[in-house]
Order: structure tokens, then sequence, then C-alpha cells
């Protein structure tokens, strides 16, 4: 990985109670102590996915509010999530772009 502007610098995961949700945990992740994202952990089809902040619009598309466009940074992102939320027992966690 090369050298990053932005790391991340906490990571905090908060486990959904209700087994049966899709929404699994909610991760605040923040950037260099300076820049604060909330993302999901949610139940795909396959396996869980780290959802970005995403907006629904009025004709019910989603909207991108934050996510990371250089592929270390996005990697450097999975892995900590990953390693956040392996504290909870999940061990197959994988980030979902739109």
């Amino acid at each position: 990985m090369n050298e990053l502007a932005l790391r991340v610098t906490r990571c905090k995961i908060v486990p959904n109670r209700d087994e049966d949700s899709k929404l699994k945990a909610g991760a605040s992740i923040v950037l260099n102590d300076a820049l604060a994202i909330q993302a999901k952990v949610v139940q795909g089809n396959r396996r869980l996915l780290v959802a970005m902040p995403a907006l629904r619009r009025k004709d019910g598309e989603f909207h991108d509010v934050a996510f990371p466009i250089v592929r270390d940074l996005r990697e450097h992102i999975e892995a900590v999530v990953l390693e956040r939320r392996g504290r909870y027992g999940c061990a197959v966690v994988r980030l979902a772009w739109r």
C-alpha cells in the first residue's frame, strides 16, 4: 500500500441486536481525526457488506454521499472495519461501493 494522505484514526462498530434485520451493525469511521463517516454493515445476498453513506433521491435512486475514490484508501478502510468487526465474531465482511 502506498503512503496515504488519509488514515483511519478511529473506528467504532455498534452491533444491531435484532438478528432478523439486514442491518447488522453501524460503523463510525474517523479519518485523520478530522472527518467522520457513518457506514453500515448489512447482509447482502451472499455475504456481509459495509455500505458507505448514500441518500435516496425522489425517484428512488441512491446518490453517494461519501466514498473513497483511491483504491489504497478503500482497502485501508476495509482492513480497519474488517478488523474491528472481527472482534464481534464476524469474519466475512466486504465493503460495498455504489
